[in-house]
């Protein structure tokens, strides 16, 4: 089997893949009259659909569509555009590496993505350590994808500026003994941290670049950082207000993954840089989302603040305050920590209610599609 590297197909399960190819080459098998069994070179066939996103007008929808690549180890990846009427489809990219995660500008003229760049040394000077992830912009009327980011430890996630003008992307930071590990002195201290980890862990933190791809702006540092992400799922997402003053994010006391239930959400404005903590609360809150109006964030934290139980929807104030707990008579888990990846806030365009999917049952651990408005 091919190793799953992009990040489109993060997290993907093997099992569920071959369950899913056998139980449709069995109704065949059984329509036809034929009995036949699976073989190696059907798993090669398999095409997967991911990240939907629909165009602001409604008329496209873009996804990425993946295939098992024997001869890399890897699957590759390509952004499809699909028109809703006629169902006709159009490839948008060839040839680039892990791509993934696309985003519509809010005007829907351009179409933001993530690409894994090689090794290089940029021409300002700066040098990945490693085949990096970054952020492309394509122009729908035609033309190429610009790079507009230079991250050298890779994207970990991005966002539109409501104005189209910006994009808002969370990065690493380097490690601070950096030039001891350019002289191979790469020891470091693991911490409360994976056991099994091979190099220290560093604050990941948000940018600002242009969507014509001028030089980015920091917004935030410290040693405190963001939830460690992986792009295309990532673990709080950023959010924007509406007026593109001010965006929201999961602020961890630490970078340690030991240390990711120390999570509060933060507000920034982005011309001032002045941070401010929306809660009292001092841990287990994340995907903190805006309202259409910007009046109010909905976010998800723990009943009562315990890690044993399961998350609640909050709404508070842009003001500040604790707000009041949406779903505490609903027996589900808006966040399913088990692994579910569809977790998300959703809000009705009248800023009256509000839509997500639950993960995990109390009684028993397993994705289930059961949408609630409150």
């Amino acid at each position: 089997m091919p190793k799953n590297r992009s990040t489109a197909a993060a997290g993907r399960k093997p099992s569920r893949t071959l369950a899913l190819l056998l139980a449709v080459l069995l109704a065949a098998a059984i329509a036809s009259g034929q009995q036949r069994r699976i073989q190696l070179d059907d798993l090669g066939k398999v095409v997967t659909v991911s990240d939907p996103q629909i165009s602001p007008d409604g008329k496209s929808i873009v996804c990425v569509v993946s295939r098992p690549n024997f001869q890399e180890n890897r699957y590759d990846n390509e952004l499809v555009l699909v028109d809703v009427a006629t169902g006709a489809q159009r490839v948008l990219t060839v040839d680039r590496k892990d791509v993934g995660s696309p985003r519509w500008s809010p005007s829907g003229d351009r179409l933001a993505f993530a690409a894994v760049v090689p090794y290089a040394k940029e021409k300002d000077g700066t040098e990945k350590k490693e085949d990096s992830s970054q952020v492309f912009v394509l122009p729908m009327s035609g033309g190429d994808a610009k790079k507009i980011t230079n991250a050298p430890n890779g994207v970990e996630q991005f966002a539109w500026r409501p104005n189209g003008k910006d994009i808002a992307y969370v990065t690493s930071d380097d490690p601070p003994n950096q030039k001891e590990i350019e002289q191979h002195n790469d020891s470091f201290e693991v911490g409360d941290n994976d056991f099994l980890a091979t190099a220290a862990v560093t604050s990941s933190h948000i940018w600002l670049a242009s969507a014509e791809g001028a030089a980015a702006r920091r917004l935030t540092s410290g040693s405190w950082s963001l939830l460690k992400s992986a792009l295309g799922s990532p673990a709080s997402p950023i959010s924007w207000a509406p007026d593109g003053k001010s965006l929201t994010f999961t602020r961890q006391e630490q970078p340690h993954t030991g240390d990711a239930d120390l999570t509060t959400l933060q507000i920034l404005s982005v011309e001032t840089g002045e941070i401010r903590k929306l809660t009292s609360h001092k841990n287990f809150e994340g995907y903190g989302q805006f309202s259409p109006d910007g009046s109010q964030l909905a976010y998800f934290y723990r009943r009562d603040g315990d890690f044993n139980n399961e998350n609640e929807v909050f709404v508070a104030s842009v003001a500040g305050g604790d707000g009041i707990d949406l779903t505490g008579e609903i027996d589900r888990n808006p966040c399913a920590p088990c692994g579910c990846r569809t977790a998300s806030l959703c809000w009705s365009v009248r800023t009256t209610a509000l839509r997500f999917l639950c993960g995990c049952s109390r009684s028993k651990a397993r994705p289930a599609n059961c949408p609630w408005a409150t």
